[in-house]
């Protein structure tokens, strides 16, 4: 983590041996939460590869789930969370967001956008966790309510327009034939 990042931790009152032990802990811990996340994409990028392979030699859907729960220690749903990790992650930072909060962002039902404000919060020193994402997924989701009203009522008011123009024309048409009839007598 950034040390630029203001601690929460009130490190006053302790002796400065425990606020150094304190400090590398915080900053070994959060090495290894890198090396875990990291290694949760490496892991994902293996069973992408392992899929591919069985697809290519004819062993296809169940034999891919076969392999993986008989030959690791992942279920098949795990592996393919840990594929959409790696297919989502491979190429973004992931700053500390541990396994839950991958998974979360990882589903195929989660946009960019939303991943990328994860990346944001997590990069400003903010702890980003599940909740956020389920919650910035609901907005998502009332933002694509709003639209779809949205286009629906507009789509109904050029509807009305055009109904309204119709009848304009007809009238405008009714109009002369009036006055060349009028004009003809």
């Amino acid at each position: 983590m950034n040390d630029l990042i203001q601690s929460s931790f009130d490190y006053a009152a302790l002796p400065v041996e425990s606020i150094d032990r304190l400090k590398t802990w915080k900053t070994e811990i959060a090495a290894f939460t890198d090396t875990v996340e990291s290694s949760l994409v490496q892991i994902g990028l293996r069973f992408q590869k392992a899929q591919d392979e069985l697809n290519r030699q004819g062993v296809k859907g169940e034999g891919f789930s076969a392999w993986v729960e008989s030959e690791t220690k992942y279920s098949r749903s795990s592996a393919y969370s840990l594929i959409n990790v790696a297919e989502k992650f491979k190429d973004k930072p992931r700053p500390n967001f541990g396994r839950s909060v991958l998974y979360a962002l990882a589903a195929p039902s989660t946009s960019d956008a939303i991943i990328e404000k994860a990346i944001e919060k997590a990069e400003s020193g903010e702890k980003v966790t599940v909740a956020d994402v389920k919650d910035w997924k609901a907005e998502l989701e009332v933002e694509k309510q709003r639209t779809e009203e949205f286009r629906q009522e507009s789509n109904e008011r050029r509807k009305k327009v055009r109904e309204l123009e119709e009848q304009v024309d007809l009238l405008t048409i009714r109009d002369r034939m009036m006055q060349d009839r009028l004009e003809q007598a």
